[in-house]
Protein backbone atom coordinates (compact mmCIF):
# COMPACT_ATOMS: atom_id res chain seq x y z
CA UNK A 1 0.00 0.00 0.00
CA UNK A 2 1.34 3.46 -0.68
CA UNK A 3 1.82 5.41 2.33
CA UNK A 4 0.31 8.69 2.60
CA UNK A 5 1.61 11.78 1.79
CA UNK A 6 2.84 13.88 5.21
CA UNK A 7 -0.01 16.22 6.56
CA UNK A 8 2.13 19.04 5.11
CA UNK A 9 1.85 17.79 1.80
CA UNK A 10 -1.01 18.68 -0.78
CA UNK A 11 -2.63 15.49 -2.54
CA UNK A 12 -1.08 14.80 -5.66
CA UNK A 13 -3.03 15.52 -8.79
CA UNK A 14 -3.06 13.96 -12.23
CA UNK A 15 -3.56 16.05 -15.26
CA UNK A 16 -6.47 15.38 -17.36
CA UNK A 17 -6.35 15.99 -21.04
CA UNK A 18 -9.29 17.58 -22.52
CA UNK A 19 -10.48 14.61 -24.90
CA UNK A 20 -10.16 12.69 -21.86
CA UNK A 21 -12.56 15.23 -19.75
CA UNK A 22 -14.92 15.73 -22.40
CA UNK A 23 -17.06 12.35 -22.39
CA UNK A 24 -16.83 12.87 -18.37
CA UNK A 25 -18.03 16.14 -18.69
CA UNK A 26 -21.00 15.15 -21.14
CA UNK A 27 -22.05 12.17 -18.71
CA UNK A 28 -22.19 14.18 -15.73
CA UNK A 29 -24.48 16.97 -17.52
CA UNK A 30 -26.65 15.20 -19.52
CA UNK A 31 -29.78 15.51 -16.75
CA UNK A 32 -28.92 19.14 -17.05
CA UNK A 33 -28.91 19.32 -20.66
CA UNK A 34 -32.17 17.61 -20.92
CA UNK A 35 -33.80 19.82 -18.54
CA UNK A 36 -32.39 23.00 -20.31
CA UNK A 37 -33.86 21.58 -23.31
CA UNK A 38 -37.01 21.68 -21.47
CA UNK A 39 -36.97 24.92 -20.00
CA UNK A 40 -35.81 26.54 -23.11
CA UNK A 41 -39.42 25.14 -24.90
CA UNK A 42 -41.56 27.67 -22.97
CA UNK A 43 -41.69 31.06 -21.62
CA UNK A 44 -40.36 31.44 -18.24
CA UNK A 45 -43.89 32.25 -17.17
CA UNK A 46 -45.16 29.23 -17.74
CA UNK A 47 -42.18 27.53 -15.80
CA UNK A 48 -43.17 25.66 -12.68
CA UNK A 49 -41.69 26.14 -9.07
CA UNK A 50 -40.63 22.80 -9.05
CA UNK A 51 -38.68 22.88 -12.81
CA UNK A 52 -36.83 26.40 -11.58
CA UNK A 53 -35.76 24.26 -8.54
CA UNK A 54 -34.71 21.38 -10.07
CA UNK A 55 -32.27 23.64 -12.58
CA UNK A 56 -30.55 25.16 -9.53
CA UNK A 57 -29.81 21.58 -8.07
CA UNK A 58 -28.50 20.41 -11.32
CA UNK A 59 -26.43 23.65 -11.82
CA UNK A 60 -25.35 23.29 -8.48
CA UNK A 61 -23.80 19.70 -8.82
CA UNK A 62 -22.67 20.64 -12.46
CA UNK A 63 -20.32 23.52 -11.01
CA UNK A 64 -18.72 21.56 -8.14
CA UNK A 65 -18.32 18.97 -10.79
CA UNK A 66 -16.40 21.84 -13.07
CA UNK A 67 -14.54 22.83 -9.86
CA UNK A 68 -13.33 19.34 -9.44
CA UNK A 69 -11.36 19.35 -12.24
CA UNK A 70 -10.30 23.10 -12.30
CA UNK A 71 -12.24 24.23 -15.39
CA UNK A 72 -11.98 27.98 -13.76
CA UNK A 73 -8.19 27.89 -14.57
CA UNK A 74 -8.87 26.20 -17.50
CA UNK A 75 -8.79 28.37 -20.83
CA UNK A 76 -10.80 25.85 -22.78
CA UNK A 77 -13.93 25.17 -20.22
CA UNK A 78 -13.95 28.30 -18.42
CA UNK A 79 -16.67 30.17 -20.11
CA UNK A 80 -18.38 26.91 -19.72
CA UNK A 81 -18.02 26.94 -16.07
CA UNK A 82 -18.46 30.50 -15.72
CA UNK A 83 -21.94 30.35 -17.49
CA UNK A 84 -22.99 27.14 -15.40
CA UNK A 85 -22.37 29.49 -12.39
CA UNK A 86 -24.44 32.18 -13.86
CA UNK A 87 -28.13 30.03 -14.35
CA UNK A 88 -27.19 28.39 -10.72
CA UNK A 89 -27.65 31.52 -8.96
CA UNK A 90 -30.29 33.24 -10.92
CA UNK A 91 -32.22 30.14 -10.63
CA UNK A 92 -31.53 30.26 -7.16
CA UNK A 93 -33.07 33.49 -6.85
CA UNK A 94 -35.72 32.87 -8.88
CA UNK A 95 -37.03 30.12 -7.33
CA UNK A 96 -37.39 32.46 -4.20
CA UNK A 97 -39.91 34.61 -6.11
CA UNK A 98 -41.78 31.83 -7.78
CA UNK A 99 -42.28 30.76 -4.64
CA UNK A 100 -43.49 33.93 -3.24
CA UNK A 101 -45.57 34.52 -6.15
CA UNK A 102 -47.36 30.53 -5.72
CA UNK A 103 -47.63 31.19 -2.38
CA UNK A 104 -49.31 34.72 -1.90
CA UNK A 105 -52.88 33.03 -2.37
CA UNK A 106 -52.24 31.26 0.92
CA UNK A 107 -50.24 33.46 3.11
CA UNK A 108 -51.93 36.09 5.30
CA UNK A 109 -50.26 39.61 5.58
CA UNK A 110 -51.36 42.54 7.47
CA UNK A 111 -52.14 44.49 4.03
CA UNK A 112 -53.45 41.73 1.93
CA UNK A 113 -54.39 44.70 -1.06
CA UNK A 114 -51.18 45.94 -1.21
CA UNK A 115 -49.75 42.46 -1.57
CA UNK A 116 -52.03 41.51 -4.15
CA UNK A 117 -51.40 44.91 -5.79
CA UNK A 118 -48.46 45.68 -5.37
CA UNK A 119 -46.12 43.30 -4.22
CA UNK A 120 -46.84 40.43 -6.40
CA UNK A 121 -47.03 42.02 -9.60
CA UNK A 122 -43.28 43.36 -8.76
CA UNK A 123 -41.79 39.94 -7.65
CA UNK A 124 -43.51 38.95 -11.05
CA UNK A 125 -41.62 41.30 -13.16
CA UNK A 126 -38.33 40.61 -11.52
CA UNK A 127 -39.23 36.80 -11.60
CA UNK A 128 -39.78 37.20 -15.85
CA UNK A 129 -36.60 39.29 -15.79
CA UNK A 130 -34.28 36.59 -14.56
CA UNK A 131 -36.03 33.79 -16.50
CA UNK A 132 -35.27 35.81 -19.59
CA UNK A 133 -31.46 36.04 -17.94
CA UNK A 134 -31.59 32.28 -17.39
CA UNK A 135 -32.75 31.79 -21.18
CA UNK A 136 -30.04 33.65 -22.51
CA UNK A 137 -27.33 32.22 -20.74
CA UNK A 138 -28.69 28.77 -21.38
CA UNK A 139 -28.64 29.48 -24.84
CA UNK A 140 -25.06 31.03 -24.61
CA UNK A 141 -23.94 27.76 -22.81
CA UNK A 142 -25.50 25.68 -25.50
CA UNK A 143 -23.59 27.63 -28.04
CA UNK A 144 -20.20 27.32 -26.07
CA UNK A 145 -20.90 23.50 -25.66
CA UNK A 146 -20.84 23.13 -29.46
CA UNK A 147 -17.97 25.29 -29.98
CA UNK A 148 -15.99 23.08 -27.40
CA UNK A 149 -17.18 19.65 -29.16
CA UNK A 150 -19.18 18.68 -26.50
CA UNK A 151 -22.53 16.96 -27.32
CA UNK A 152 -25.49 18.62 -26.80
CA UNK A 153 -28.22 15.58 -26.51
CA UNK A 154 -31.67 16.01 -27.83
CA UNK A 155 -34.59 15.29 -25.52
CA UNK A 156 -36.39 17.26 -22.82
CA UNK A 157 -36.55 16.76 -19.58
CA UNK A 158 -40.18 18.33 -17.76
CA UNK A 159 -40.70 18.39 -14.54
CA UNK A 160 -44.23 18.92 -13.80
CA UNK A 161 -45.59 20.89 -10.59
CA UNK A 162 -46.34 19.18 -7.20
CA UNK A 163 -49.64 19.83 -6.81
CA UNK A 164 -51.75 20.73 -9.81
CA UNK A 165 -53.59 23.67 -10.07
CA UNK A 166 -53.89 26.76 -7.40
CA UNK A 167 -55.82 24.63 -4.63
CA UNK A 168 -54.13 24.64 -1.05
CA UNK A 169 -54.69 21.69 0.56
CA UNK A 170 -53.93 20.74 4.02
CA UNK A 171 -54.62 17.96 6.91
CA UNK A 172 -57.49 18.39 9.40
CA UNK A 173 -55.16 20.51 12.67
CA UNK A 174 -56.43 18.14 14.70
CA UNK A 175 -53.55 17.83 17.05
CA UNK A 176 -54.20 20.95 19.09
CA UNK A 177 -52.55 23.57 20.71
CA UNK A 178 -48.93 23.07 22.02
CA UNK A 179 -48.62 23.21 25.68
CA UNK A 180 -46.71 26.84 26.99
CA UNK A 181 -43.93 25.98 29.16
CA UNK A 182 -42.23 29.13 29.77
CA UNK A 183 -41.29 30.19 32.76
CA UNK A 184 -41.47 33.76 34.34
CA UNK A 185 -40.55 36.49 31.83
CA UNK A 186 -41.58 37.84 28.55
CA UNK A 187 -43.72 36.10 26.66
CA UNK A 188 -42.77 34.36 22.93
CA UNK A 189 -45.47 35.65 21.13
CA UNK A 190 -43.94 39.43 22.58
CA UNK A 191 -40.33 38.70 22.22
CA UNK A 192 -41.31 37.57 18.54
CA UNK A 193 -43.31 41.18 17.92
CA UNK A 194 -40.09 42.90 19.68
CA UNK A 195 -37.90 41.26 17.64
CA UNK A 196 -40.23 42.43 14.55
CA UNK A 197 -39.81 45.89 15.33
CA UNK A 198 -36.68 45.70 15.78
CA UNK A 199 -35.40 44.14 12.60
CA UNK A 200 -38.09 47.05 10.59
CA UNK A 201 -36.10 49.50 12.26
CA UNK A 202 -32.84 48.27 11.53
CA UNK A 203 -32.83 49.77 7.88
CA UNK A 204 -30.88 52.84 7.20
CA UNK A 205 -33.04 55.76 5.87
CA UNK A 206 -31.66 55.54 2.51
CA UNK A 207 -32.27 52.00 2.10
CA UNK A 208 -36.07 52.31 2.04
CA UNK A 209 -36.10 54.72 -0.94
CA UNK A 210 -36.43 53.31 -4.80
CA UNK A 211 -32.91 54.30 -6.51
CA UNK A 212 -32.41 54.89 -10.02
CA UNK A 213 -29.74 55.06 -12.87
CA UNK A 214 -26.94 52.48 -13.27
CA UNK A 215 -24.54 55.10 -11.17
CA UNK A 216 -26.93 54.76 -8.04
CA UNK A 217 -27.76 51.67 -7.73
CA UNK A 218 -24.37 50.50 -8.16
CA UNK A 219 -23.81 52.59 -4.78
CA UNK A 220 -26.70 51.42 -2.93
CA UNK A 221 -26.21 47.65 -3.95
CA UNK A 222 -22.83 48.36 -2.50
CA UNK A 223 -23.93 50.03 0.89
CA UNK A 224 -27.23 48.14 1.73
CA UNK A 225 -26.63 45.00 -0.02
CA UNK A 226 -23.13 43.89 -0.47
CA UNK A 227 -23.05 39.79 -0.56
CA UNK A 228 -22.14 39.97 3.48
CA UNK A 229 -25.09 42.13 4.66
CA UNK A 230 -27.73 40.40 2.47
CA UNK A 231 -26.50 37.12 4.52
CA UNK A 232 -26.34 38.91 7.74
CA UNK A 233 -30.17 40.14 6.98
CA UNK A 234 -31.22 36.97 5.70
CA UNK A 235 -29.88 35.20 9.13
CA UNK A 236 -31.75 37.37 11.06
CA UNK A 237 -35.17 37.20 8.67
CA UNK A 238 -34.57 33.50 9.32
CA UNK A 239 -34.24 33.23 12.81
CA UNK A 240 -37.11 35.59 13.50
CA UNK A 241 -39.29 32.99 11.33
CA UNK A 242 -37.43 30.42 13.00
CA UNK A 243 -38.75 31.46 16.47
CA UNK A 244 -42.05 31.72 15.84
CA UNK A 245 -42.22 28.33 14.66
CA UNK A 246 -40.20 27.00 17.31
CA UNK A 247 -42.06 28.63 20.12
CA UNK A 248 -45.24 30.66 18.79
CA UNK A 249 -47.04 28.61 16.27
CA UNK A 250 -49.86 26.49 17.79
CA UNK A 251 -49.80 28.25 20.91
CA UNK A 252 -52.81 29.21 23.36
CA UNK A 253 -51.21 32.99 22.39
CA UNK A 254 -51.52 32.47 18.70
CA UNK A 255 -54.91 31.79 18.85
CA UNK A 256 -55.89 34.34 21.04
CA UNK A 257 -53.90 36.83 18.98
CA UNK A 258 -54.95 36.69 14.64
CA UNK A 259 -52.83 39.63 14.78
CA UNK A 260 -49.72 36.98 15.03
CA UNK A 261 -50.38 35.03 11.67
CA UNK A 262 -50.29 37.77 9.70
CA UNK A 263 -46.92 38.74 10.94
CA UNK A 264 -45.54 35.56 10.77
CA UNK A 265 -46.96 36.25 6.59
CA UNK A 266 -44.99 39.45 5.86
CA UNK A 267 -41.68 37.39 8.36
CA UNK A 268 -41.96 34.51 5.34
CA UNK A 269 -42.69 36.74 2.34
CA UNK A 270 -39.94 38.90 3.64
CA UNK A 271 -37.66 35.78 4.24
CA UNK A 272 -38.30 34.84 0.26
CA UNK A 273 -37.29 37.92 -0.98
CA UNK A 274 -34.32 38.27 1.25
CA UNK A 275 -33.20 34.88 -0.11
CA UNK A 276 -33.23 36.30 -3.82
CA UNK A 277 -31.46 39.09 -2.73
CA UNK A 278 -28.18 37.42 -1.56
CA UNK A 279 -28.35 34.65 -4.61
CA UNK A 280 -28.12 37.83 -6.65
CA UNK A 281 -25.52 39.84 -4.66
CA UNK A 282 -23.24 36.75 -4.86
CA UNK A 283 -23.82 36.32 -8.20
CA UNK A 284 -23.15 40.03 -9.20
CA UNK A 285 -19.68 40.62 -6.63
CA UNK A 286 -18.38 37.35 -7.85
CA UNK A 287 -18.77 37.95 -11.84
CA UNK A 288 -19.15 41.41 -12.36
CA UNK A 289 -17.99 43.17 -9.30
CA UNK A 290 -13.99 44.20 -8.54
CA UNK A 291 -13.05 40.91 -8.28
CA UNK A 292 -13.94 39.62 -11.29
CA UNK A 293 -12.08 39.55 -14.18
CA UNK A 294 -12.08 41.54 -17.20
CA UNK A 295 -13.84 38.85 -19.98
CA UNK A 296 -16.14 37.59 -16.58
CA UNK A 297 -17.45 40.48 -16.63
CA UNK A 298 -17.82 40.61 -20.46
CA UNK A 299 -19.83 37.05 -20.39
CA UNK A 300 -21.66 39.00 -17.40
CA UNK A 301 -22.86 42.23 -20.02
CA UNK A 302 -23.78 39.98 -22.65
CA UNK A 303 -26.37 37.54 -20.61
CA UNK A 304 -27.43 39.93 -18.03
CA UNK A 305 -28.70 43.65 -18.09
CA UNK A 306 -26.76 44.81 -15.24
CA UNK A 307 -28.57 48.17 -14.53
CA UNK A 308 -32.19 45.71 -14.33
CA UNK A 309 -30.76 43.58 -12.43
CA UNK A 310 -29.07 45.93 -9.88
CA UNK A 311 -32.75 47.55 -9.45
CA UNK A 312 -34.31 44.02 -8.22
CA UNK A 313 -31.48 43.87 -6.21
CA UNK A 314 -32.38 47.80 -4.58
CA UNK A 315 -35.78 48.04 -5.55
CA UNK A 316 -37.36 44.91 -5.51
CA UNK A 317 -35.18 43.51 -2.85
CA UNK A 318 -34.34 45.43 -0.27
CA UNK A 319 -36.56 48.34 -0.40
CA UNK A 320 -39.42 45.81 -1.01
CA UNK A 321 -38.62 43.64 1.83
CA UNK A 322 -38.59 46.79 4.27
CA UNK A 323 -42.23 48.04 2.73
CA UNK A 324 -43.58 44.50 3.32
CA UNK A 325 -42.17 44.50 7.03
CA UNK A 326 -43.82 48.00 7.40
CA UNK A 327 -47.15 46.45 6.66
CA UNK A 328 -46.55 45.14 10.21
CA UNK A 329 -45.06 47.74 12.23
CA UNK A 330 -48.53 49.05 13.66
CA UNK A 331 -49.61 45.77 14.54
CA UNK A 332 -45.84 44.35 15.83
CA UNK A 333 -46.03 47.38 18.16
CA UNK A 334 -49.70 46.97 19.28
CA UNK A 335 -49.03 43.17 20.52
CA UNK A 336 -45.93 44.43 22.19
CA UNK A 337 -48.06 46.93 24.03
CA UNK A 338 -51.07 44.49 24.64
CA UNK A 339 -48.58 41.23 25.68
CA UNK A 340 -45.83 42.86 28.19
CA UNK A 341 -46.27 44.95 31.11
CA UNK A 342 -44.77 48.81 30.04
CA UNK A 343 -43.55 50.62 32.61
CA UNK A 344 -40.62 52.75 33.71
CA UNK A 345 -37.13 52.71 36.17
CA UNK A 346 -35.14 55.39 36.75
CA UNK A 347 -31.65 53.76 38.14
CA UNK A 348 -28.77 55.60 39.33
CA UNK A 349 -25.14 55.12 38.28
CA UNK A 350 -22.98 53.46 40.79
CA UNK A 351 -20.40 55.88 42.06
CA UNK A 352 -17.09 56.27 40.02
CA UNK A 353 -18.57 54.63 37.33
CA UNK A 354 -19.27 56.47 34.12
CA UNK A 355 -21.71 54.38 31.12
CA UNK A 356 -18.65 53.13 28.24
CA UNK A 357 -18.70 50.21 26.31
CA UNK A 358 -18.34 47.47 28.38
CA UNK A 359 -21.24 48.51 30.78
CA UNK A 360 -23.88 49.68 27.76
CA UNK A 361 -22.86 46.12 25.74
CA UNK A 362 -24.20 44.49 29.14
CA UNK A 363 -27.25 46.19 28.85
CA UNK A 364 -28.34 45.78 25.79
CA UNK A 365 -27.67 42.02 25.97
CA UNK A 366 -30.38 42.32 28.64
CA UNK A 367 -32.40 43.81 26.34
CA UNK A 368 -31.78 41.33 23.53
CA UNK A 369 -32.14 38.53 25.91
CA UNK A 370 -36.30 39.75 26.26
CA UNK A 371 -36.33 40.73 22.57
CA UNK A 372 -38.71 43.98 23.40
CA UNK A 373 -38.71 47.21 22.62
CA UNK A 374 -37.14 49.04 25.36
CA UNK A 375 -35.78 52.85 25.81
CA UNK A 376 -33.36 54.58 27.53
CA UNK A 377 -33.49 58.18 28.77
CA UNK A 378 -31.06 60.74 29.68
CA UNK A 379 -31.56 64.43 30.86
CA UNK A 380 -34.50 64.67 28.54
CA UNK A 381 -32.80 62.12 25.71
CA UNK A 382 -34.23 58.63 24.65
CA UNK A 383 -32.88 55.99 22.36
CA UNK A 384 -33.07 52.11 21.76
CA UNK A 385 -31.42 50.40 24.57
CA UNK A 386 -30.90 47.49 22.31
CA UNK A 387 -28.71 49.04 20.25
CA UNK A 388 -25.01 49.17 21.47
CA UNK A 389 -24.25 52.17 18.85
CA UNK A 390 -26.92 53.97 19.89
CA UNK A 391 -26.44 53.84 23.44
CA UNK A 392 -22.64 54.68 22.89
CA UNK A 393 -24.14 58.17 21.14
CA UNK A 394 -26.49 59.03 24.28
CA UNK A 395 -23.99 58.56 27.24
CA UNK A 396 -21.08 60.25 24.88
CA UNK A 397 -22.84 63.00 24.82
CA UNK A 398 -24.15 63.04 28.39
CA UNK A 399 -21.02 62.81 30.17
CA UNK A 400 -22.44 64.13 33.74
CA UNK A 401 -25.50 62.49 33.42
CA UNK A 402 -25.54 60.65 36.65
CA UNK A 403 -29.26 59.39 36.40
CA UNK A 404 -30.43 56.57 33.81
CA UNK A 405 -34.64 56.04 32.76
CA UNK A 406 -35.69 52.95 31.21
CA UNK A 407 -39.19 52.34 29.43
CA UNK A 408 -39.95 49.50 28.70
CA UNK A 409 -41.20 45.91 29.93
CA UNK A 410 -41.80 45.55 33.68
CA UNK A 411 -39.60 41.80 33.51
CA UNK A 412 -37.03 43.90 31.36
CA UNK A 413 -36.40 46.60 33.69
CA UNK A 414 -36.30 44.00 36.67
CA UNK A 415 -32.96 42.68 35.20
CA UNK A 416 -31.59 45.65 34.36
CA UNK A 417 -32.11 46.92 38.07
CA UNK A 418 -30.15 43.89 38.93
CA UNK A 419 -27.46 44.93 36.44
CA UNK A 420 -27.23 48.40 38.32
CA UNK A 421 -26.85 46.87 41.28
CA UNK A 422 -24.41 44.60 40.66
CA UNK A 423 -22.19 47.48 39.19
CA UNK A 424 -22.89 46.76 35.99
CA UNK A 425 -20.25 44.12 36.16
CA UNK A 426 -17.12 46.45 36.61
CA UNK A 427 -16.55 45.22 40.01
CA UNK A 428 -16.38 41.63 38.38
CA UNK A 429 -18.67 39.49 36.70
CA UNK A 430 -18.81 37.20 39.86
CA UNK A 431 -20.74 39.87 41.60
CA UNK A 432 -23.45 39.16 38.63
CA UNK A 433 -26.63 37.72 39.91
CA UNK A 434 -28.28 33.89 39.40
CA UNK A 435 -30.72 35.90 37.62
CA UNK A 436 -28.35 37.06 34.58
CA UNK A 437 -26.37 34.73 34.21
CA UNK A 438 -27.61 34.61 30.30
CA UNK A 439 -25.07 37.41 30.65
CA UNK A 440 -22.60 35.34 31.85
Amino acid sequence: MEPLPPPHEKPRRRSIAEDEFRPLLIGQAGEFVQLANGILESPPERWTQRQVDHLYRSTSELETFLDFFGCKQNRTFHRTRELVALIRWLSRAMGGLVHLDRGMASTKIPNQGWGNEELQPRVQRAALFLGESICKCTQALREEWVERKLMWQDGALRVDSLVSGHTHVLLAPDLGEQDEAEGPGVSSAARFSGRYLRLFESWAQEATQPCKGLEGLRSFVNRFASEGIARHFEARIHNLESDYDSLVAGTSQEAENGDLLLLRGSTSLSLLLSESVTSLSHLYERHAGPGASPHERDLFGSCIDEEQLLSIIANDGVVLIWETLKTGEKMAQGLVDKLTERASATLELPTGLTLHARPLALVAQVVAHFGTPVEMEMEGSRTNAGSIMQLLVLAGSKPDCREVTFHGDRQVLKDLSRLFQAGLGESGMDRIPQELSYLL
